[in-house]
Protein backbone atom coordinates (compact mmCIF):
# COMPACT_ATOMS: atom_id res chain seq x y z
CA UNK A 1 0.00 0.00 0.00
CA UNK A 2 2.79 2.20 0.80
CA UNK A 3 4.80 1.37 -2.76
CA UNK A 4 1.46 1.85 -4.41
CA UNK A 5 0.49 5.42 -2.63
CA UNK A 6 4.15 6.33 -3.36
CA UNK A 7 3.77 5.33 -7.66
CA UNK A 8 0.61 7.03 -7.14
CA UNK A 9 2.17 10.43 -5.96
CA UNK A 10 4.59 10.98 -8.72
CA UNK A 11 2.32 9.81 -11.84
CA UNK A 12 -0.69 12.22 -10.16
CA UNK A 13 1.78 15.25 -8.97
CA UNK A 14 2.68 16.86 -11.98
CA UNK A 15 -1.00 16.61 -12.79
CA UNK A 16 -1.79 18.05 -9.77
CA UNK A 17 0.74 20.95 -10.48
CA UNK A 18 -0.36 21.87 -13.74
CA UNK A 19 -4.06 22.26 -12.63
CA UNK A 20 -3.20 24.48 -9.69
CA UNK A 21 -0.85 26.60 -12.02
CA UNK A 22 -4.19 26.63 -14.31
CA UNK A 23 -6.20 27.94 -11.50
CA UNK A 24 -4.68 30.87 -10.03
CA UNK A 25 -2.91 32.34 -13.14
CA UNK A 26 -5.92 34.62 -13.48
CA UNK A 27 -5.93 35.65 -9.97
CA UNK A 28 -1.75 35.92 -10.75
CA UNK A 29 -2.91 38.31 -13.26
CA UNK A 30 -4.96 40.15 -11.86
CA UNK A 31 -3.15 41.34 -8.70
CA UNK A 32 0.25 42.14 -11.62
CA UNK A 33 -1.69 44.28 -13.49
CA UNK A 34 -3.20 46.08 -10.13
CA UNK A 35 0.54 46.89 -8.67
CA UNK A 36 2.05 47.12 -11.89
CA UNK A 37 3.35 50.58 -12.64
CA UNK A 38 3.29 52.02 -8.72
CA UNK A 39 6.30 52.89 -6.99
CA UNK A 40 6.73 50.86 -3.87
CA UNK A 41 4.74 52.85 -1.50
CA UNK A 42 1.70 53.03 -3.40
CA UNK A 43 1.82 48.91 -4.10
CA UNK A 44 2.21 48.82 -0.20
CA UNK A 45 -1.16 51.09 0.29
CA UNK A 46 -2.84 48.65 -2.56
CA UNK A 47 -1.81 45.69 -0.41
CA UNK A 48 -3.08 47.04 2.63
CA UNK A 49 -6.32 48.19 0.77
CA UNK A 50 -6.59 44.51 -0.75
CA UNK A 51 -6.04 42.25 2.59
CA UNK A 52 -9.39 42.25 4.08
CA UNK A 53 -10.88 41.23 0.83
CA UNK A 54 -8.43 37.89 0.83
CA UNK A 55 -8.47 34.77 2.56
CA UNK A 56 -4.74 34.76 1.65
CA UNK A 57 -1.40 37.12 2.94
CA UNK A 58 -0.15 39.33 0.53
CA UNK A 59 3.43 40.45 0.97
CA UNK A 60 5.67 42.61 -0.79
CA UNK A 61 9.29 41.75 -0.98
CA UNK A 62 11.52 44.52 -2.67
CA UNK A 63 13.57 42.08 -4.06
CA UNK A 64 13.82 38.50 -5.63
CA UNK A 65 14.11 35.50 -3.86
CA UNK A 66 16.43 33.02 -4.25
CA UNK A 67 15.18 31.12 -7.69
CA UNK A 68 16.61 27.73 -8.26
CA UNK A 69 16.91 25.97 -11.91
CA UNK A 70 13.51 24.64 -11.87
CA UNK A 71 11.86 27.77 -10.25
CA UNK A 72 13.33 30.15 -12.74
CA UNK A 73 12.31 27.72 -15.75
CA UNK A 74 8.71 27.86 -13.79
CA UNK A 75 8.84 31.73 -13.87
CA UNK A 76 9.41 31.51 -17.66
CA UNK A 77 6.76 29.24 -18.40
CA UNK A 78 4.14 30.68 -16.14
CA UNK A 79 5.31 34.08 -14.71
CA UNK A 80 4.63 33.19 -10.82
CA UNK A 81 6.54 29.98 -8.88
CA UNK A 82 4.73 27.57 -6.22
CA UNK A 83 6.03 26.37 -3.17
CA UNK A 84 5.47 24.31 -0.08
CA UNK A 85 2.48 22.01 -1.36
CA UNK A 86 0.77 24.91 -2.97
CA UNK A 87 0.54 26.70 0.10
CA UNK A 88 3.33 30.06 -1.43
CA UNK A 89 2.95 31.60 -4.37
CA UNK A 90 5.84 33.81 -5.66
CA UNK A 91 5.50 36.48 -8.73
CA UNK A 92 7.50 38.83 -10.45
CA UNK A 93 5.23 42.14 -10.34
CA UNK A 94 7.51 43.99 -12.67
CA UNK A 95 10.52 42.23 -14.13
CA UNK A 96 12.13 39.26 -12.54
CA UNK A 97 14.74 41.74 -10.79
CA UNK A 98 12.61 43.96 -9.53
CA UNK A 99 9.78 43.41 -6.41
CA UNK A 100 8.08 40.40 -5.88
CA UNK A 101 4.37 39.69 -4.88
CA UNK A 102 4.68 36.89 -1.86
CA UNK A 103 0.96 35.37 -1.78
CA UNK A 104 0.80 33.14 1.48
CA UNK A 105 -2.36 30.62 0.90
CA UNK A 106 -4.16 28.64 3.76
CA UNK A 107 -2.88 24.98 1.34
CA UNK A 108 -4.43 21.68 1.64
CA UNK A 109 -5.24 20.08 5.03
CA UNK A 110 -2.50 17.43 5.51
CA UNK A 111 -3.59 14.05 7.15
CA UNK A 112 -1.80 13.80 10.57
CA UNK A 113 0.34 10.74 10.80
CA UNK A 114 -2.02 9.01 13.23
CA UNK A 115 -4.74 9.66 10.76
CA UNK A 116 -2.90 8.39 8.03
CA UNK A 117 -1.50 5.02 10.10
CA UNK A 118 -5.45 4.41 11.40
CA UNK A 119 -6.61 4.65 7.29
CA UNK A 120 -3.96 1.81 6.61
CA UNK A 121 -4.48 -0.27 9.06
CA UNK A 122 -8.18 -0.26 8.54
CA UNK A 123 -7.50 -0.80 5.01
Amino acid sequence: VFFLNHILDGIYTPVQDRVFVQQVRGQVYALRSGLAGLDAGQQRERLRQWQPHYGIALTLLDGPPALDRQEQAAVQADGFIVRDQYQQVLLPIEGIDGRWLHLRLPGAVQMTTYMTLAAYLSI
